[in-house]
């Protein structure tokens, strides 16, 4: 199976589960709501490229669906088959290998280790004999993680793996039984994107639960550039009893990623998510204009005065300040985030992402 295929495959998935989430979240919602949850939703993931932390609803699932995950799978895939003889080394002939993935969101390690090991000849060995357990306190994220596995296996049935147990929630009693009902296995444990200032203490605690317990053989990280201080908080009080390599950056400046080009289908998802923001605003305000004195072509939207804080979705974003609605400006980001291309190498001014293996002494 080629690398052309495999992207086509992901590509069509994606950008199918968005269009039917989309669908299925804006049912009975009037336009301005729609354009409100949407707004929302982008303007909430727009941290993620500075280190913030977002809330995971509906809308921004959806989102992240559209915006990140094809690089957070990409980065996983990447890991995954610069690391075979690592695992191979570490795990040889077992009759098995729980995997956990703390933090697992809408599964781009699992989709990743789908791929590694339908593509990789050593990886390839362990396909049947991996068990996988998938922990994330975002029940709307796992939702979206499930369908889109759904839809990849009906695309392509080879990309498929093993057994895997989703624990919505935070009930260590829930992991612990999925845990146990695993086996006792040697343990991989997966940690994507999970360090923020804002729940440091509580993904320090948790992890060093899990590494206590199932002392596991290999730990593979990955955090924006910018956490770097934040991970060394968490595994700083494991350095005695593992190994920890040089890391790596990946960006558009550092190491290439296995996956490359735009994913066409989910750019045009996007531009028409972004043509619907400014077609509701053209009819609700009547006025549009689109210019930039830098030569960006900047969408400004000129809003009518007094609109009524009733119409603001739970959640929304708007702020007045001095008389001026200044959600204008939130329409204006959203616009811009949807007009530019998915890539899956990322957006080239993100910032580049660290990617650290712990592995047992």
């Amino acid at each position: 199976m080629n690398d052309d295929h495999i992207q086509e495959v992901l590509t069509q998935a994606m950008a199918a589960v968005a269009e039917d989430e989309f669908k299925c979240l804006a049912s009975g919602l009037d336009e301005f709501d729609i354009l409100e949850r949407l707004t929302d939703g982008l303007i909430e993931l727009q941290g993620l490229s500075v280190g913030q932390m977002p809330q995971y609803n509906p809308w921004t699932s959806l989102c992240y669906l559209t915006w990140y995950q094809p690089h957070h799978i990409n980065l996983a895939l990447t890991m995954l088959t610069e690391k075979t003889k690592l695992i191979q080394k570490t795990f040889g002939n077992n009759d098995g290998i729980r995997w956990i993935d703390f933090g697992c969101g809408s599964f781009p390690m699992h989709i990743a280790l789908d791929v590694a090991t339908a593509v990789d000849p050593v990886l390839e060995s362990y396909r049947s004999r991996i068990h996988r357990i998938g922990i994330d306190s975002s029940e709307h994220m796992l939702s979206i993680g499930e369908q889109l596995m759904r839809t990849i296996e009906a695309l392509e049935p080879s990309l498929t793996l093993g057994s895997k147990t989703l624990i919505a929630g935070t009930d260590l009693r829930e992991r612990l039984q999925a845990i146990e009902e695993s086996g006792n296995l040697p343990t991989v444990l997966s940690v994507m994107h999970v360090f923020y200032k804002e729940n440091i203490v509580q993904v320090k605690n948790e992890l060093a639960g899990l590494i206590a317990s199932l002392e596991p053989k290999l730990i593979l990280v990955m955090g924006q550039s910018s956490s770097k201080p934040l991970l060394d908080c968490v595994f700083s009080d494991h350095l005695d009893t593992y190994l920890h390599p040089q890391s790596k950056l990946y960006g558009a400046l550092q190491q290439p990623l296995r996956l490359s080009g735009e994913l066409a289908p989910i750019t045009a998802l996007r531009r028409k998510w972004r043509k619907y923001i400014r077609n509701v605003l053209l009819r609700r305000d009547g006025t549009f204009s689109e210019g930039g004195s830098t030569g960006q072509r900047n969408a400004t939207v000129v809003h009518q005065k007094g609109v009524s804080e009733s119409n603001t979705s739970p959640g929304s974003t708007r702020k007045v300040a001095d008389g001026a609605d200044l959600r204008t400006e939130g329409y204006q980001m959203a616009m811009n985030y949807l007009k530019q291309g998915v890539n899956w190498s990322g957006h080239p001014s993100a910032a580049p992402v660290e990617v650290r293996v712990y592995y047992r002494v």
